[in-house]
């Protein structure tokens, strides 16, 4: 299945459903099928500007001590939409969670990073626990194996 790294607060958000497009500005279109299942994945830093823009300018209510390093919940990936400006990107920003930018900021962004992509994630799900896993960029695949009843990470 695939999973994706996301720093926490991010994360969080995601697994309760408060963030339903994760950003990603990529050079070229990842090869994932659309209606994939999906694990999110946390990585071991926290974004603090993350945590202070939800907080502060959204008025979200973020818990303390959030899981690092690990597999916290799963859905869907419904999509992948490439975003061509940005009124595009600030149309949908209800969606997800992020700063309006402007029309420059976008031109920049794209200079910099290439294409702006929105991940669109439905169904999703936190996990009844964190699930300790080695993360990676981009999409990556994790297998769980069932052993005796419990599960554990088999990582290839």
């Amino acid at each position: 299945m695939l999973a994706l790294s996301v720093k926490q607060p991010w994360a969080d958000v995601i697994a309760r459903g408060l963030k339903k497009i994760e950003v990603r500005w990529w050079r070229a279109l990842p090869g994932v099928r659309q209606d994939s299942p999906i694990y999110i994945h946390t990585g071991q830093r926290e974004d603090v500007d993350g945590d202070i823009w939800l907080r502060e300018s959204l008025g979200l209510e973020i818990k303390m001590n959030l899981p690092l390093g690990g597999l916290i919940a799963k859905g869907i990936l419904r999509g992948i939409e490439v975003i061509q400006s940005a009124d595009d990107f600030n149309a949908q920003a209800r969606d997800h969670l992020n700063p309006l930018i402007t029309s420059v900021e976008f031109q920049s962004m794209r200079a910099r990073k290439a294409q702006c992509m929105f991940l669109h994630l439905d169904q999703m799900e936190p996990l009844p626990e964190p699930i300790l896993w080695r993360g990676q960029l981009g999409f990556f695949e994790v297998e769980l194996k069932k052993e005796g009843g419990l599960k554990s990470a088999a990582q290839s």
